[in-house]
This record gives structure tokens, sequence and C-alpha cells, in this order.
């Protein structure tokens, strides 16, 4: 496999990906990607300073299946460019998922779907908060809690910004809404080939607390929710630990996913094999 890896500046656990992938001997170039863009640039690039057209662009030759890691826009060039290692589909899609998986696992299974621009009117009048998020996993918007008083400014914000192949954020643009539920934590899981791989702690009720220790009832429950179902060959679970047991959050995309604290040794070994 040959991984083209995306610079990035603040991720959490980056670092310590790029010098597993050295320290492992696993070949991978590295690339700048410019939102709106097709082209890979090198890691030099400035976008203040040099223009992408006058850019030297960088050409992927191998002969070796191509696995891709950073943001969506470089998902994108992946897709265009026809690579294997590309494990986005229709399946990452809150109505295929939750359906799936079943109602029953999900932590917000009483979600409202609808465009931007409808939405606000089908907030319950006795919710203070909503979670809000795409249907689609386009990280068009990270998943997120609002005030209703900022979901409001939120809409308004977006609810005039009309469709087009560059804005994946628009007023008609689907999202689902849903009351905010107690969370003990959140856990981020990793798999390949129908295997739980790795995973990572990253939140702790309302506090990011990234940690590689993952309770031994999240990895069963994991275990077990991939028995019903999988959505692509290689992907990542985002599990709650709840009052009423262990949910779903949402599933998302591998290639584009953060890693966290996960053992990212585990995760490239297991993708390297696949």
């Amino acid at each position: 496999m040959f991984w083209v890896i995306q610079k990035m500046k603040s991720e959490y656990g980056y670092e310590k990906f790029i010098d597993t992938i050295i320290r492992m001997g696993v070949e991978h170039q590295l690339v700048k990607v410019v939102p709106f863009s097709n082209v890979l640039l090198p890691v030099t690039f400035n976008s203040f300073a040099d223009s992408v057209k006058d850019a030297k662009h960088i050409e992927i030759e191998t002969d070796k299946d191509i696995y891709v890691n950073g943001t969506f826009t470089l998902l994108k060039i992946a897709q265009e460019r026809k690579w294997a290692g590309v494990f986005i589909n229709d399946n990452f899609d809150y109505n295929v998922w939750s359906k799936s998986f079943g109602l029953e696992h999900m932590l917000n299974s009483d979600v409202k779907v609808g465009m931007v621009k409808d939405m606000l009117s089908v907030c319950a009048d006795d919710w203070d908060e909503v979670f809000v998020r795409p249907v689609l996993d386009t990280k068009s918007l990270t998943g997120t809690v609002m005030s209703i008083d900022k979901f409001k400014a939120w809409q308004y914000a977006i609810e005039d910004v009309v469709p087009t192949n560059y804005s994946p954020l628009h007023r008609e643009t689907e999202i689902l809404v849903a009351p905010v539920k107690k969370i003990y934590k959140e856990f981020r899981m990793f798999i390949v080939d129908g295997e739980y791989i790795t995973g990572t702690q990253y939140k702790c009720g309302l506090d990011v607390r990234y940690s590689p220790i993952v309770d031994d009832g999240v990895i069963e429950y994991v275990k077990n929710m991939i028995q019903i179902w999988t959505p692509a060959k290689a992907f990542v679970l985002d599990i709650a630990s709840t009052p009423y047991g262990y949910k779903v959050i949402e599933i998302n995309n591998i290639n584009t996913a953060g890693f966290y604290d996960a053992n990212v040794g585990k995760l490239i070994e297991a993708i390297e094999v696949m």
C-alpha cells in the first residue's frame, strides 16, 4: 500500500501518526491540498505567497494501491483519480446507517431531518439545546451541540448560502437535529476488514479527554455491532456511554477521521494487510 497523507497543522495524534509511518517504513508521500482545487502540492507550498497555478503539482507514480489520509478535499481528489484506498460510499448517510444498525442502537433515535433552511421550525418548544450534524459524512459541519439561540443565528447565517459545487454547507444541505442526551464518555473505534483494530476515548462528560484506554464493554459492544452491519471495508464508529447503555453516535469515513489517542501502529498494520 502506498499512502498519500495530507500535511496537517494541529490535529491531535497527527505527529504520532507520521512518526509511526516513518518508523514502520511505510511508503508514503506528504502533500498539501487547497480547498476547491483538484491538485496535490508539495508541503512547502505557501497559500499566502504562492500561486496554485504556478506551483509544481505532485503526481503520484506507483503500481501499488493508494490509501489516503486527510481532509474531504483530498478524499475527493482520490475518488476522481480512482485510487483503491478510499472508503466512502452511500452508506455514510444517517438515513442508511441508523436503519441498518437499528434505531434502538442510536444515541439520537429521535432526530429531525431536513434542509438547513427548514429545520428551525421542527425544534420542540422545550429544547434548550440541540445536537446538529450533516446527514452525510462530508465534513461540511462537525457534529456539535448548540443552544437554541445559537442554532437560530447559525441557521440565519447559512440559509442565504446557495448550493454550489464548492460549498458543501448551504441552505439546502440536509442536516439532522436532536435534543441533547446525557453522555458519560465518548469513544472512537477503528474497524478494518470486519474486525475491531484499535480505539480511543476522546471525551469524558463535556470535557475533551484523550486516552488510549477503552472500556472492555465498549469493545464488546462494537464487536456485536459489526456483526449486524458494516458500511465499508474500513470505517470508524463513534460510541457513547450513556445511562441507557452504549449507543452509536455516528459512523465516519476512516480516510478523514482523526486518530486522537488510538494505537496508530495497529491501525497502519491492519490497513497495510487489508
